[in-house]
């Protein structure tokens, strides 16, 4: 994306205040301007926050979780674009209700626009979110890839190889051990 990277942390203040910040760095490291407050939100704390890439864009999405809830459960995840050629931020976008530890997937080819963000809820739960050109990320559809509640975090690939696939796996009790 733009031959950068986007790194993405939480800092939190208090048990009541947590925000998501983010910086563009070159390959080798460097930072590209300054870092960008990514979570628009007050009295919220937001952690865990993700990246994906969308070459065909030149966006990044960052993703994260956080609480309370503005949708009605206990904590809400939320995205947000991000431009890699000018660090320009996007409105955010709430995606899932109840939803923890996101993990999110770019993708490497142009002209497929879709990004892919799994996360932990009553089993394992994923999206597929819009990241075009301009304007804000927008949810395409969501699935389900486990409904055993116990499953452990899931991981997805960095990117799709081909358009739209990609590699998700997490860790589930056997049965009867």
């Amino acid at each position: 994306t733009n031959n950068l990277y986007l790194v993405a942390w939480c800092v939190r203040y208090s048990g009541v205040d947590g925000d998501i910040y983010a910086q563009r760095v070159t390959p080798s490291g460097a930072p590209v301007g300054g870092a960008i407050f990514v979570e628009p939100f007050t009295n919220t704390v937001s952690s865990y926050p993700t990246v994906a890439n969308n070459n065909g864009s030149d966006r990044f999405l960052v993703a994260w979780q956080q609480y309370p809830s503005q949708l009605g459960g206990v904590q809400d995840l939320a995205c947000s674009g991000v431009n890699a050629s000018n660090a320009a931020l996007s409105n955010t976008l709430l995606f899932a209700i109840d939803g923890y530890y996101p993990r999110a997937g770019g993708e490497s080819l142009v002209g497929y626009p879709n990004v892919q963000v799994v996360w932990n809820k009553l089993g394992i739960r994923g999206a597929s979110i819009s990241l075009p050109p301009t304007g804000g990320p927008g949810l395409v559809n969501t699935y389900v890839l486990s409904t055993v509640v116990s499953s452990g975090p899931v991981s997805i690939s960095r990117s799709g190889g081909d358009p739209g696939q990609y590699l998700a796996v997490w860790r589930e009790p056997i049965p009867g051990l």
